[in-house]
């Protein structure tokens, strides 16, 4: 079976964590996990981007899978779950969601008060705590209000103010907790006798700062967390903090939905409660025999970190000197058993010929007509890595997520999809396969933005390289005949000089002159004399070789260049030519054939060219 997982944030721990027990419960009954994720709040200050990300779960056919788990409250876009919420509804696809009711579906409800209320109370009442400091995720984050609520409540509960002074906004990253703690380190506010803050990340990033600059904990200053994230307890002293039961919560969600699809069981409600776990940066005491238990896990945590950070550090530094998809290729490959996974398509809206049109479309600084915001009906597949080898696969339906002549997607898969654009631009969606890592230490948060940043840099230079292309394209063509112009002529007449020197050939230049085209401007109008010019042009190409360079030298003068081997031949060059100028075509011409070491000798030629067309010109008159 085929399951879609709805997960906004997946780099915080309590998204990952979920995440770990549904795709463990999943291997266990051979189905496949398919994982729409993004990093939109992360990003919320950049509204284009943060729009861009969101987009991801505009793109599953929730109709093709055979049950959803989504998390509503993790997408902090309220649009997108207001058209979540909708499209899972109409789908009517067995459903499991958590904390936030949809009709006819399984419910699985995190209690976070209970946790947090206990943990809050055991500073009140059991160390009898009345100066707390707070420092919290966003205020406009949905998780961050509710802890905050219930800190408000307990210390209301228990007759403790706190001033709004004290309550700090932070972003649930170990750098938000640092510079809270400058506050204290110089001095600005008087140290609490505890701090409680949102989640570990921050209480974390509090402690070591603090203690980096000679203030103890807990002797000087209690400090908990929320989370139970995976270092808390690798803290000194270790971090007293909240264990929300995500992973238990991702294993029942992932047996209700498989009783839910049997008929077995529907719209039920389970209830998952928070547990304090008490330790020592609260002043409570951990067993020593534990602790000893801990050290090779941090040892073995601090290797994978490690390894990781030298994988995004190496991925990031050949991305930024990239500029095709080649050179992705190459790069990606080179780290791709470190990465640990084992399928990876790259999916870009509409088609390769739909592709070109629009570089094409660009470069010529014309508009795109097509919403550029939303996924496209077809998607291709540009390149895709499958069991050690590179495809790419033609436009297929979006509907379908995966390349159809793709028979890599296996049973028992765990496919993170995510988006890739340029600021609101959607360019389409990536898919990792089987990523052994999963999404602990946000090394897929980072691995994808690189691949993100990295894919939209091709794009640019695939722009870029057409732009290039249509300037240099009109820095050596005519626009009206297509020939070259001067500037074109100069850049390619050195490589027939070469062709010609190491043949042991000459050089012949044929100079024309169109006649009459000033009776035909003045009698017929400009419009008519272009047609008159053109027409010279494409008869001068029709009767070109291969190597020789045809150019529109002047108005209406032109010069065919090519190399022969004797004047003989020039003569049949010129008569092949002129021999094909019938009315109402008239043309002047003057040909010269020379050995020609460089430009300066083959511009004399073309002067010489010119002077004998004059006087082939002058004759005819004087005939007339």
């Amino acid at each position: 079976m085929d399951i879609a997982v709805i997960i906004g944030e997946i780099a915080f721990i309590s998204r990952y964590k979920i995440m770990d027990g549904i795709v463990d419960a999943a291997k266990k009954n051979g189905d496949n996990i398919i994982l729409f994720t993004c990093e939109g709040f992360i990003f919320h200050h950049l509204k284009d981007y943060s729009d861009g990300e969101y987009n991801i779960f505009t793109l599953p056919t929730f109709e093709n899978f055979d049950g959803i788990i989504i998390d509503l409250d993790s997408i902090q876009n309220e649009k997108m779950r207001e058209y979540l919420y909708d499209n899972i509804k109409n789908s009517n696809v067995p459903t499991v969601s958590f904390n936030k009711e949809i009709a006819d579906t399984n419910q699985i409800v995190f209690d976070n008060e209970r946790g947090f209320e206990q943990l809050v109370k055991h500073l009140v009442i059991d160390h009898n705590i009345k100066d707390i400091h707070y420092i919290s995720g966003p205020f406009e984050n949905r998780d961050a209000k509710e802890r905050f609520n219930i800190f408000k409540r307990v210390l209301s509960e228990n007759n403790i103010t706190i001033a709004d002074e004290n309550v700090y906004e932070s972003d649930f990253n170990f750098s938000g907790g640092k510079e809270i703690a400058n506050i204290y380190i110089n001095k600005e506010k008087k140290l609490p006798e505890a701090f409680v803050v949102a989640n570990d990340f921050m209480a974390i990033g509090l402690m070591e700062e603090l203690k980096t600059n000679g203030i103890r904990i807990p002797e000087d200053v209690l400090v908990t967390g929320y989370d139970n994230c995976d270092i808390a307890a690798y803290t000194t002293p270790r971090l007293t903090t909240v264990d929300r039961g995500e992973y238990a919560s991702g294993v029942l969600a992932y047996e209700r939905l498989i009783e839910n699809i049997k008929g077995l069981k529907s719209d039920c409600k389970d209830v998952i409660y928070g547990t304090p776990i008490l330790a020592g940066s609260c002043g409570c005491c951990i067993n020593e025999d534990e602790n000893c238990k801990l050290t090779q896990s941090v040892v073995d945590l601090k290797i994978h970190m490690d390894d990781s950070l030298d994988l995004l550090k190496g991925l990031s530094l050949g991305f930024s000197h990239m500029s095709e998809i080649s050179h992705f290729q190459q790069i990606f490959e080179k780290y791709i058993k470190q990465i640990d996974m084992e399928t990876f398509y790259f999916c870009q809206c509409g088609s390769r010929e739909s592709y070109y049109e629009e570089l094409e479309m660009m470069a010529n600084q014309g508009r795109i007509k097509r919403n550029q915001t939303v996924y496209q009906d077809t998607v291709w597949c540009p390149f895709a890595y499958e069991n050690g080898e590179w495809h790419s696969y033609p436009s297929y339906s979006k509907k379908l997520l995966f390349p159809p002549s793709s028979n890599v997607k296996k049973d028992c898969g765990y496919y993170i999809v995510m988006p890739v654009h340029q600021g609101k631009i959607c360019i389409g969606y990536s898919i990792i396969g089987n990523f052994k890592n999963r999404v602990s230490g946000r090394v897929l948060q980072h691995l994808v933005l690189g691949i993100d940043a990295a894919l939209g840099n091709i794009r640019k230079n695939d722009i870029m390289t057409s732009m290039l292309a249509k300037i240099n394209h009109k820095w050596q063509y005519d626009e009206l005949t297509g020939l070259y112009n001067r500037s074109g002529y100069v850049n390619n007449a050195i490589h027939l000089i070469d062709i010609a020197k190491s043949d042991g050939d000459g050089i012949c230049v044929i100079f024309f002159d169109l006649d009459g085209l000033k009776k035909v401007n003045d009698e017929q109008g400009h419009e008519a004399g272009d047609k008159y010019i053109k027409s010279m042009a494409d008869l001068l190409k029709a009767c070109a070789d291969d190597t020789d360079i045809v150019c529109r030298y002047g108005g209406d003068e032109y010069i065919v260049i090519s190399v022969q081997h004797s004047w003989d031949d020039c003569v049949k060059k010129l008569n092949s030519i002129t021999s094909n100028i019938k009315e109402p075509l008239s043309a002047s011409a003057g040909c010269v054939f020379d050995v020609v070491t460089g430009m300066d000798e083959l511009n004399l030629l073309i002067e010489e060219a010119d002077k004998r067309m004059y006087e082939y010109k002058k004759k005819k008159k004087r005939e007339r």
